[in-house]
């Protein structure tokens, strides 16, 4: 009963802080001038071109204000909409939460889509400090960094995630967490041990994030939450002590008014990692992967990263 207790007042709080700068983000974006850089207001893409940079550029020479609010609202709506979707720089892994007084360090490099050399390279970045607060509550911040292959159109950001093992038997864990970076994600992991070497896991995360879909008749920013469904499927394979291979799907769905989207699957990945310990306190993982962005091309990726505990 005390991991429940704790789970639901610590989340609750995470609720009503991330919900609280989420509207504080909401009216930032209200008063922004037409012509910023939308990417001030997108909360930020990871790795590739920032499409909502190049559309800010045009629309930053608009002469005709009114016009000019409205094709931004458009524009801001469509990078939200992607930033939900973009591929992370994690490698294949399941959640793990901290012991009370455990510190951990992690770092993650990934390099996605080769098809036309630097200019569609994205490379993503992502490091996180985690702290077990308690038996069954963590915390972790984490810093994001993505360009283009020639380390342009950099964009970066912060996020703040709690983190919760709810059930955890030898058979079965459960894990929730709730981030909060340009929106709010909760999620959830589901963990079946039933095999000795052999596990099966599934996670899902629902980001939701406020976009502007266009004016009202009175000219106002007219907005909406859109809503993100991340379904990961995996299996992991413990081949000995230290040394596992993971096979994991992962399918991203979005709702949103703005982007004409009802429940349309935006991308669809599947993964081959293999994580190992190099010491008690070190592992390395790493993935190699494709994925397939709703209307676009086949793409391949790499990633890798280091986790340190304390």
């Amino acid at each position: 009963m005390e991991n429940v207790i704790v789970t639901v007042v610590v989340l609750a709080a995470a609720i009503f802080f991330g919900w609280s700068l989420f509207r504080k983000i909401k009216a930032f974006n209200r008063a922004s001038k037409p012509g910023a850089s939308l990417c001030d207001c997108c909360g930020g893409c990871k790795g590739g071109t920032c499409a909502s940079k190049r559309m800010g550029e045009k629309l930053a020479g608009m002469a005709d204000r009114k016009a000019g609010k409205k094709q931004l609202a458009v524009a801001v709506t469509a990078a939200m909409a992607m930033s939900l979707m973009v591929p992370s720089a994690f490698a294949a892994d399941t959640t793990e939460a901290y012991g009370a007084g455990e510190i951990s360090f992690e770092a993650h490099q990934s390099f996605e889509g080769f098809r036309d050399g630097l200019r569609g390279l994205g490379v993503g970045h992502e490091s996180l400090i985690g702290l077990g607060i308690h038996k069954y509550l963590s915390a972790q911040v984490g810093f994001s960094f993505g360009a283009n292959g020639y380390l342009g159109n950099v964009e970066t950001g912060f996020n703040f995630t709690l983190l919760s093992t709810v059930v955890d038997t030898d058979k079965f864990d459960l894990d929730l967490w709730l981030s909060v970076d340009g929106g709010i994600t909760p999620g959830l992991e589901l963990n079946f041990d039933f095999l000795e070497n052999l596990g099966i896991y599934v996670r899902a995360e629902v980001p939701l994030a406020g976009v502007i879909k266009g004016l009202t008749k009175e000219g106002e920013d007219d907005w909406e939450t859109s809503v993100g469904l991340s379904i990961v499927p995996g299996i992991v394979w413990t081949v000995q002590e230290g040394h596992q291979l993971l096979l994991e799907g992962s399918f991203d769905l979005l709702w949103s008014d703005a982007a004409d989207a009802s429940g349309r699957l935006e991308l669809w990945s599947v993964a081959l990692g293999y994580n190992f310990m190099i010491t008690e306190k070190i592992e390395i993982v790493t993935e190699v992967k494709t994925f397939h962005p709703n209307g676009g091309d086949q793409e391949f990726g790499i990633g890798f990263g280091v986790i340190a505990s304390l």
